[in-house]
């Protein structure tokens, strides 16, 4: 792609159909991008102008590489966007990104890489995101564009992913091939160290981890859903309609639901950040849509956030020590020693070292990144976590770190979770009950053995059946 800045050196070859790409100038670069490579990034939210509707930036796109008419662009702007499995396309290209959920975002970019039929699709997980029905049309949108003759190269952490679609595959280690092969005899019978602790990790759905489950006593609720629905102003449509369930104390509560299911919006309900057209939510005894001021404050001592992508709520000009002195200087009111104490006592339950106080949230890993995320929202002391898709974009190795820590986490501090992910095989191995969304309604609630085995709805069915493992 040639995008890494002057001063990175390589050496070795590159070829694309036969043209050497070392040497070339960044003009030349230029015209291959989009046009012969085409690129989904990771990141959609860095990835999308925050000041442009997402159809003007794909219009952007044909209007520098083709020669359509304007009335053309609008029409394959609308063919890209159903090919890729979002409803109403005229609706969303005058969606700005912060309108739409992270999948839908995600769904947007691979739409962009696919504008111009590129020779070659480097997709940096590119499914990460995506709930399991979506993630499988993407990938069965893929094959169909791999037998058209497009090359695809495909990074990603999902182990079963790749040994479903790939015809081979390469196992990466700090910049070093661990091993390479086709992908089944690679992914089935790994012979490094590495490969085979990846298989190891792997989250599975058919054969989880056997944990302690959490014993849930309904007579201590904690958060109360009771006949919720939300409009957004000036549209007729409800995004949630009639959401109904609750979460007992000391438990994890996963919500599943594919892209656009009302999950960000029920988040932000939850937050307070958005107050209920109609029904209820109490959360420790507080309606959070009716708090304002001190009292909004305080609230966040009764729940925390921990994000998809922790690095985008960090200040990246403040250092990792000061970013966890703000909530014990807002929320507790500690003196310096107290705070330094705390501080440590946190660090050491994440399993970070001190050593990265020092340190910018810039020059610190993801894995790292999510547990910083994690030591904040302790150090507020919470008695409720709510955790949006904290894993999915992890590899499986630092993943498995991750779901292990929150589950001691939850013992050691008695915290209620509400965790949030499209991931059924990370759900499996974490909830104690489930609710799972489609279209802003409740399809199924309960505990997760009785929505997984018990007697699953037809939806529910569907979703186990896109499970690769």
């Amino acid at each position: 792609m040639g995008l890494l800045p002057p001063h990175f050196k390589w050496v070795g070859s590159v070829q694309l159909c036969g043209q050497a790409l070392e040497g070339l100038t960044g003009r030349q670069l230029k015209q291959l991008r989009g046009k012969r490579i085409g690129f989904v990034p990771q990141d959609p939210a860095t990835s999308l102008d925050p000041l442009q509707p997402v159809g003007a930036q794909l219009n952007e796109i044909l209007a520098v590489h083709t020669g359509l008419s304007r009335q053309k662009q609008e029409l394959k702007i609308q063919q890209l966007f159903t090919q890729v499995g979002l409803k109403e396309p005229q609706k969303v290209a005058q969606c700005y990104p912060h309108e739409l959920s992270g999948g839908m975002q995600q769904r947007v970019l691979i739409a962009m890489a696919l504008a111009l039929d590129p020779d070659i699709l480097i997709a940096d997980e590119a499914t990460s995101a995506l709930d399991a029905s979506v993630q499988q049309q993407i990938m069965t949108l893929l094959n169909e564009l791999q037998r058209l003759g497009i090359a695809i190269l495909f990074v990603t952490h999902d182990l079963p992913l790749a040994a479903r679609y790939a015809t081979t595959v390469i196992v990466l280690k700090a910049g070093e091939v661990q091993e390479s092969g086709p992908a089944q005899d690679t992914l089935q019978n790994p012979q490094s160290v590495c490969g085979q602790k990846l298989i190891q990790n792997m989250p599975s759905f058919w054969h989880p981890v056997h944990h302690t489950k959490n014993i849930i006593d309904h007579t201590q609720v904690v958060v109360e859903v009771n006949d919720l629905s939300f409009v957004y102003a000036g549209q007729q449509e409800p995004v949630l309609s009639q959401i109904n369930f609750c979460v007992g104390r000391g438990t994890t509560h996963a919500v599943i639901g594919e892209s656009g299911a009302g999950k960000s919006t029920l988040l932000k309900l939850l937050q307070g950040r958005l107050q209920a057209s109609s029904g209820s939510i109490v959360v420790h005894g507080i309606n959070p849509g009716k708090l304002t001021g001190q009292s909004r404050q305080k609230y966040g001592r009764v729940m925390q956030m921990v994000y998809q992508q922790p690095s985008l709520t960090f200040d990246p000009l403040l250092s990792v020590k000061a970013i966890l002195e703000e909530p014990l200087v807002n929320y507790r009111k500690l003196t310096p020693g107290q705070r330094s104490s705390e501080i440590h006592e946190v660090l050491n339950a994440v399993h970070l070292p001190l050593s990265i106080l020092k340190r910018k949230t810039t020059d610190i890993s993801g894995g790292q990144a999510q547990r910083l995320a994690l030591a904040r929202a302790l150090l507020c002391r919470p008695e409720i976590m709510v955790m949006d898709e904290i894993v999915s974009a992890l590899d499986v190795n630092v993943q498995s770190e991750i779901l292990n820590l929150i589950m001691s986490l939850q013992k050691k501090f008695s915290i209620t979770y509400i965790f949030v992910s499209h991931d059924l095989a990370v759900v499996r191995q974490i909830a104690d009950t489930v609710t799972i969304l489609k279209n802003g309604c409740v399809i199924q609630t309960g505990t997760l053995d009785d929505v997984f085995f018990g007697n699953p709805h037809d939806y529910t069915k569907q979703l186990i059946a896109c499970v690769n493992y």
